[in-house]
């Protein structure tokens, strides 16, 4: 079949599936005959689990530089090798548009091992990403002393404006790190990368990644790997406390350190102290948004969180459970406190999965009672009002806002329904 593809002058899209445990590289035989109006390839191959790669070198000498391709794709379920990345900086010098996609792995996936790889032809590799206009790198698979390397020198070739930080879920290889990248083509000529590290080794990598690219960073995300069926919980793992400590080094480091940040989303983390610098630093940050997923936040963190932060404009949460009482066994309820004295919101969205909820909203100048009895409808009530339908409706969730002034507040409920906007001046 192959030898048939010189009878097709016109082949602009050429897809490739390589079944066995084999090099990028192997493709040339075919992109050999192929004819110049070519511009677009695919190319899906799989490793066999559990074997020793079977690396080839890969001469640049011995094959041509394709410059008619524009588009590559390739779909994999391995890591990529140091061959395969030279490969493609070669053949393909003049792309518009590269997307690399790995198979997601489970719990059930054995792990294929892993071939020769280096900082040095990762960051050129990294570089030759940074001249094609579009790039989706989803995932690189990289060991995390060679990751720490490619970060490190990453700042120095890329424009770099978001940046999300993730841990590994306990099903994923934690002796690997992740890489993943995305670049839009014009107006933006920023990167957008993810980093998902082992939790117990994301300390180090997180900071050489703070560090290096702060002076870039607008949007920054951390996400821990705490999930909502522990949010209730009355009490956590070790394990999971220590996860914890880690990331609220971090979280302080964010937020002493790194002034050119505008949006914040917090993911899956659970939040029981922050560091002493926090609250006695005088620099605070004004934010276009701030996002809380599925956070547990201890006595006093919020407030704390607050003392950092002087504005946010768009301030979105969800499930956030508040612990009160003892720290070590704290007893998340209902009812979610958040208290943020020191902030000033242009716009609070709330996001509960019920359709009836009580909240009030007390800033410097105003306390007010709402009741939020349907998908879109948020209704202000009395005082009075308010203490009857608490005391009289049985599991009621309750939110309970503070903060310095809010202009306007919108509450969206379950099944997806959106909610109406108060506007509170």
């Amino acid at each position: 079949m192959a030898q048939h593809l010189k009878e097709f002058p016109q082949l602009e899209h050429l897809d490739i599936q390589l079944c066995n445990n084999v090099d990028l590289h192997r493709i040339d035989d075919l992109l050999e005959i192929c004819p110049g109006s070519l511009k677009k390839i695919s190319v899906l191959f799989r490793t066999i689990f559990e074997e020793t790669p079977s690396v080839k070198q890969f001469d640049p000498k011995s094959s041509t530089r394709l410059h008619n391709i524009k588009l590559f794709e390739l779909e994999n379920n391995g890591p990529l090798n140091d061959e395969d990345l030279i490969y493609m900086m070669h053949r393909f010098p003049a792309l518009q548009k590269i997307s690399i996609y790995r198979e997601e792995e489970n719990c059930s996936t054995p792990t294929a091992k892993l071939g020769p790889q280096s900082a040095d032809v990762i960051c050129k590799f990294l570089q030759y990403l940074g001249n094609i206009p579009e790039v989706m790198l989803h995932d690189l698979k990289v060991a995390p002393d060679v990751m720490c390397t490619v970060i490190i020198k990453l700042s120095k070739y890329w424009r770099v404006n978001e940046l999300e930080t993730c841990g590994l879920p306990e099903w994923r290889d934690d002796s690997f790190a992740y890489f993943l990248a995305d670049k839009k083509p014009n107006p933006s000529t920023s990167f957008a990368i993810k980093l998902e590290l082992p939790s117990f080794g994301i300390n180090p990598l997180y900071h050489v990644a703070l560090k290096a690219l702060s002076g870039q960073l607008t949007k920054l995300g951390v996400r821990g790997t705490l999930d909502e069926d522990q949010l209730l919980l009355e009490d956590h793992s070790v394990t999971e406390m220590a996860k914890s400590d880690i990331y609220n080094e971090l979280l302080g480091r964010i937020l002493d350190s790194t002034t050119r940040i505008k949006d914040i989303q917090l993911q899956a983390l659970l939040i029981n102290k922050l560091p002493a610098s926090m609250a006695t630093s005088v620099e605070k940050m004004q934010l276009n948004s701030l996002e809380i997923n599925n956070c547990v936040f201890f006595p006093q963190m919020l407030n704390q969180l607050s003392q950092r932060l002087s504005f946010v404009k768009r301030f979105t949460f969800n499930n956030i459970a508040t612990v009160s009482g003892n720290p070590s066994s704290g007893e998340c309820k209902q009812e979610t406190n958040i208290h943020m004295p020191y902030t000033a919101f242009d716009k609070i969205c709330a996001n509960y999965t019920g359709f009836v909820i009580l909240l009030t909203l007390s800033t410097d100048t105003m306390t007010r009672y709402y009741a939020c009895t349907g998908p879109e409808l948020l209704e202000q009530v009395s005082k009075e009002e308010y203490s009857q339908m608490k005391n009289t409706t049985d599991g009621v969730p309750s939110i309970n806002i503070i903060c310095r002034d809010c202009n306007a507040i919108t509450v969206f409920g379950g099944m997806g329904f959106g909610g109406n906007e108060v506007v509170l001046h």
